[in-house]
């Protein structure tokens, strides 16, 4: 039997599974809090609410006085929380916690925002960084469901790549 490009398409595409579904399946274990920064690395920045526009994955805003565009990343949950708070802070000073020169960058539009892991309005404590650490592991450990499912996928892509099954294109001898 010829082998085709199917063949080696799914071959590079067992491999590509296996090597990801490792490490989806390796990574939350290792360091469950990947991608958050340790509270020693950030620093505090405040001021009056600028303004804010809410998104599907969380919450951007601006402080008076400031250049950063802040994000509140729904990853670190409870942004309608975050948002209801800043909406409502009208005087009151906003108080984050970010780490400085760490900016997300849009490819579409090229805005440029940093995340914000801890979240004070006035005096009032609305997301600690120990509730966002928590929200973050805990995201984090779709890893330990996804990892499995792409190495069970990746032996059995290879074992129909090898039986020279390879779904609607199945070459006949």
């Amino acid at each position: 039997m010829k082998r085709g490009f199917l063949y080696y398409r799914n071959i590079g595409l067992a491999i590509f599974s296996l090597v990801f579904g490792s490490y989806f399946l390796i990574a939350p274990l290792i360091n469950p809090l990947n991608g958050l920064p340790k509270k020693d690395e950030l620093v505090e920045v405040e001021g009056k609410v600028d303004w804010i526009q809410g998104h599907r994955y969380g919450v951007k805003f601006k402080l008076l006085d400031e250049e950063i565009t802040l994000n509140y990343p729904s990853k670190a949950n409870a942004h309608g929380k975050v948002e209801r708070a800043l909406l409502t802070a009208d005087d009151d000073l906003v108080n984050v916690l970010i780490k400085l020169n760490d900016f997300n960058e849009s490819l579409v539009t090229g805005e440029k925002n940093t995340d914000v892991y801890q979240v004070y309005v006035g005096d009032n404590l609305i997301r600690s960084y120990e509730e966002v650490s928590a929200a973050w592991a805990g995201d984090n450990k779709v890893g330990l469901f996804l990892g499995p499912f792409m190495i069970f996928a990746a032996f059995y892509i290879y074992r129909k790549a090898k039986k020279g099954e390879y779904g609607s294109s199945h070459i006949y001898d």
